[in-house]
């Protein structure tokens, strides 16, 4: 027994005379974590190695395709700060992804594909290694969720329905030729054998907000009249409060945006 172990990353190895050894690969421990290993050891020299592995990290370098992608786990998904919850913000994470926007439409519209998002919040319609933005296809579990008018999505992802989704570009595989640009590929939690759910609100209100010294100034309708321009006032008046919840079982994954 190993006690006061600091987190982070480890490996292990067990030896004994007359057993093979049991190398056990790199694995992490957290805060307050108590970790048990029960690992067989086969007779056999100590010269002999028996290597335990699993593919937690999965493969790191692709052999046999071109592709460059980079994969946005759950983790991620939900607990990174996203303004207006809009997933596309974690896209110009990825390497050669940015938020340069060269379409028309690029931005909240009923026409020509803009994107649906609320505003005064952070959405990018994002351009691959120098594409257009135009040139981006989105699927979602498998299937085209893209307005082909301006390639964006069709749906909007709710964040908590959202098991994870790759970036992927250069790709030379026949099924992603529609693009040159990207492919933003989604994908939806799976059903559990037990029902689950979250409901969700997300809140921004000009009473948690900090008085910005340089703009928040007096002004017709800010203050009372006669007031000099030159008295400070408290910051304009904003409310967005988002409401929501996601529910799944053994057959359904559903959800719901209010």
């Amino acid at each position: 027994m190993f006690l006061k172990i600091d987190p982070g990353p480890y490996t292990a190895s067990i030896k004994k005379q007359g057993f093979r050894t049991v190398e056990i690969p790199t694995f992490n421990l957290t805060v307050n974590q108590a970790l048990t290993l029960n690992e067989t050891m086969p007779v056999g020299t100590t010269s002999e190695t028996v290597e335990v592995s699993a593919d937690t990290m999965g493969v790191l370098l692709q052999k046999s395709t071109s592709e460059l992608g980079t994969t946005i786990q759950a983790k991620e998904i939900q607990q990174l700060p996203l303004n207006g919850r809009n997933f596309t913000s974690l896209l110009i994470l990825s390497p050669g992804v940015t938020p340069v926007s060269t379409a028309q439409g690029s931005g909240i519209s009923t026409t020509d594909a803009g994107i649906t998002a609320i505003p005064n919040t952070a959405f990018y319609k994002v351009s691959f290694f120098g594409r257009q933005n135009r040139e981006t296809l989105y699927l979602m579990d498998g299937i085209v969720n893209t307005d082909i008018r301006g390639a964006i999505y069709g749906f909007l992802p709710i964040i908590d329905a959202m098991s994870e989704f790759k970036v992927q570009s250069h790709i030379d595989s026949a099924e992603y030729g529609v693009v040159t640009g990207g492919i933003v590929n989604t994908l939806s939690k799976s059903g559990t054998n037990k029902f689950h759910g979250s409901v969700w609100e997300f809140v921004r209100n000009n009473a948690f907000d900090a008085r910005n010294s340089f703009t928040d100034f007096c002004s017709v309708g800010r203050c009372p009249l006669g007031t000099p321009s030159t008295t400070p006032a408290s910051p304009g008046h904003y409310t967005q409060n988002q409401f929501g919840g996601a529910l799944g079982g053994s057959d359904f994954e559903g959800q719901v945006l209010l």
